[in-house]
């Protein structure tokens, strides 16, 4: 067994769940057109806040973005702003902004918020846009601004816990401390609600970020639900920023604020591939030869792999900090060039010294104590199609109507085979049932099961009756990274899954090669003049790490017996030299079909008929 030895402790503060976009994936480039900023329009959902960490607009606050042509103006939380600004090819600059002058008393640090907003914008030097989300860096690079495109706000099938409304003061009253205050905008064009005991239906439209909520009929409310109501169905826009949902009435102040209650990952069980970081002499990119990932489970507990090492220690959040210790890695070496050894070396003492984190949307920014950027990741989560996939149940709705934790002993699992077939284990006996789905609509028989009765662990049968009950319930679904949400007709979260990691029956788990031998398609066949430059490490989760020459990245892959599937995932972009064997590497890697581990020995078979000879990495 490799030696292991504990490098870097710090005090761990207690553990919390934070909030932040799902862990989708992100490639490496990251360039982008004008095309993607013009006549563009942006909510922002987090911003570098001043202790270093990346926080969410404030409940009530509705920061925006519109770029036309040369031109920017939106809002800045109380005042709008306008001003000029250039972007060419991926560099950003901002010009001298107007600002109204207006002073807003709510929502509380809303004027503090700002002029952090508008600081930060003026600092402005490139961007990227990813999907639909768009990042602004500073002149370190470093992540300043993140938005989602207002085109695409997601409100369908979504529930929310309601945390202020407007009653006419201009401030928002806040929600009843000890009453559910729940809100569901499902997928038939019907919003609804409750506050106690008192609920109300009523259909809703929306149109980009524009909504129209018919007030509901004979809705008799108490005095505290009326008012709500009347909040609620004066409502003209609509702003969702990271987990807020904020709506605003005809003079764009907000008229009700909402938690979003049941669709927000936690920084637990995400998987991140490094990009930058500061060794000591500046943030920038890590050696073009070093891979680390680093993987937070929802205990507490960190892994990762750094070159073909493998790290692990403890972690825990409150806010906006972080702390990171325990660190103990293992002592293989396996690299010749000396930033990637000189890195590998230093990366697992000096990743404590992150005190301070942000996510900004697919990118998790660590902080050091002065606020100055430490590291820089990528998410690196091959997200899973809802057929194919098993899942693994976290948890379902109670009678309440908040989905309670599944038993943590007993594996309750669904299997969507492609062909109307669903399969699994409702945690003592087996299940099957008939489904259509169509986009994001789902519909699911009355399942039959075997018939055996389970003792233990305490209530395993009944949970497993209200599983099976509950599964015709279904409406609707998403897949988010690696979670599966199935909804019921009027929106309530029914289940919540987790995609059965594959690393769990792999059996290359752990091991890193390099190549030898590469016999191309063509038939030409020789020694690989550079073989430690051409390196593959199989990491947990079916994640994998490459190396292609000048460029290294990400993988994810699935193997059974003899065979093997292979998906690159995100690669760096350096131009290598002509005699480069890298994207004929690339491109078989993703043609393997078959594998053979023998005698030391990491054969790969591709569909074109090359193969791909690697020895162990020592």
């Amino acid at each position: 067994m490799p030696e292991t030895r504990p490098r870097g402790r710090v005090a761990l503060i207690s553990l919390l769940f934070v909030t932040l976009l799902a862990p989708l994936l992100a490639g490496c480039g990251g360039s982008s057109t004008a095309a993607g900023l013009d006549d563009s329009h942006w909510n922002l959902n987090a911003f570098k806040a001043t202790d270093g960490g990346a926080s969410a607009p404030t409940p009530g606050s509705a920061v925006t973005l519109e770029i036309s042509g040369g031109q920017l103006s939106g809002s800045a939380g109380c005042n709008t702003y306008s001003g000029s600004v250039s972007h060419s090819s991926g560099a950003f600059t901002v010009g001298q902004l107007a600002v109204t002058a207006k002073s807003c008393a709510t929502p509380a640090g809303v004027m503090e918020q700002e002029q952090e907003y508008l600081t930060e914008l003026k600092t402005a030097n490139t961007y990227e846009i990813e999907g639909e989300s768009l990042f602004l860096y500073n002149a370190a690079h470093a992540p300043i601004l993140s938005y989602v495109r207002s085109a695409s706000l997601p409100l369908t099938s979504t529930l929310w816990r309601m945390t202020g409304y407007s009653t006419g003061s201009g401030a928002l009253t806040p929600a009843p401390r000890d009453t559910s205050t729940l809100t569901v905008f499902s997928a038939n064009g019907q919003v609804t609600g409750s506050m106690g005991n008192q609920t109300f239906n009523t259909p809703y439209k929306t149109t980009n970020d524009t909504i129209m909520i018919t007030p509901p009929q004979n809705a008799a409310g108490n005095e505290q639900m009326n008012a709500f109501l009347s909040a609620f169905t004066s409502a003209k826009k609509y702003t969702i920023t990271g987990a807020q949902l904020v709506l605003t009435g005809g003079d764009g102040r907000p008229v009700a604020a909402f938690a979003d209650s049941a669709h927000a990952p936690t920084l637990a069980n995400t998987i991140w591939f490094l990009r930058k970081f500061n060794f000591g002499a500046g943030f920038g990119p890590v050696a073009s030869a070093l891979n680390v990932t680093l993987n937070f489970d929802a205990s507490g507990k960190l892994n990762g792999v750094v070159g073909c090492n493998s790290y692990q220690g403890t972690y825990g959040t409150g806010g906006a900090r972080v702390g990171i210790g325990n660190i103990t890695v293992t002592q293989n070496t396996c690299s010749n060039e000396k930033d990637a050894l000189t890195q590998e070396g230093q990366y697992p003492g000096m990743l404590p010294l992150g005190t301070g984190f942000g996510i900004f949307s697919t990118r998790l920014l660590l902080n050091k104590i002065d606020g100055s950027p430490l590291a820089e990741y990528v998410a690196i989560f091959d997200r899973p199609a809802l057929v194919g996939t098993t899942w693994r149940l976290l948890a379902f709705g109670a009678a309440t109507g908040k989905p309670a934790p599944a038993l943590a002993d007993v594996a309750v699992t669904a299997f969507f085979n492609g062909s109307g077939g669903l399969t699994g284990s409702g945690g003592c006996n087996t299940y099957q049932a008939s489904y259509t789905t169509s986009r994001d609509a789902l519909t699911i028989r009355a399942p039959s099961s075997t018939n055996k009765a389970c003792d233990s662990p305490s209530g395993v049968m009944e949970q497993e009756q209200r599983y099976l009950a509950g599964l015709p319930s279904v409406a609707t679904f998403t897949v988010a990274g690696p979670f599966l949400q199935l909804f019921t007709q009027d929106g309530a979260v029914f289940a919540i899954y987790r995609a059965t990691p594959p690393s769990q029956e792999l059996p290359l788990v752990g091991t890193a090669w390099y190549m030898q031998n590469f016999r191309r398609a063509s038939g030409g066949t020789g020694a690989v003049t550079n073989p430690h430059d051409y390196t593959l490490a199989f990491a947990a989760e079916g994640q994998m790490t490459i190396r292609a020459d000048c460029n290294n990245g990400t993988g994810s892959y699935t193997a059974d017996g003899k065979n093997i599937s292979i998906k690159v995932l995100a690669m760096t972009q350096a131009t290598c030299s002509p005699s480069s064997l890298s994207e004929a590497f690339l491109q078989a890697l993703g043609q393997a079909t078959t594998y053979q581990q023998t005698g030391g020995t990491l054969t790969l078979n591709t569909s074109a008929g090359a193969v791909l000879a690697f020895l162990p990495q020592r």
